[in-house]
């Protein structure tokens, strides 16, 4: 039982401390319309660590800064965690979920053939 608990610690510590290395993809569109009418459409992606850096990147794209040639601006970003991550935060909930039926002592019932 104490070689489990620590395996358990183990894990989480290292899920833990390898999430912010695998960050995500932030893909960031915008959408420029002229006065003249000529819409530009101009797309990028760049990998980033989380959700809210992503947000904040779009947001730095958002002012119109020359408001003599551009009608309007509209920019939209989609973040996008690595597998790693997700992969990573199912593996800590299974293990703390094992953990807590352990610890209640309630038994999942197997299938029967």
């Amino acid at each position: 039982m104490k070689s489990r608990q620590s395996e358990y610690i183990f894990v989480i510590l290292w899920i833990l401390v390898s999430i912010p290395v695998f960050g995500g993809q932030c893909f960031i569109k915008i959408l420029n319309e002229k006065n003249s009418g000529e819409k530009i459409t101009l797309q990028f992606s760049s990998k980033l660590k989380s959700q809210k850096q992503c947000q904040t990147l779009a947001k730095m794209h958002r002012p119109n800064f020359n408001p003599n040639l551009v009608k309007f601006k509209i920019v939209n970003y989609q973040w996008v965690p690595s597998q790693t991550s997700q992969v990573a935060r199912k593996k800590i909930k299974s293990h703390l979920a094992v953990a807590k039926r352990k610890k209640s002592g309630v038994r999942r019932s197997s299938h029967r053939f």
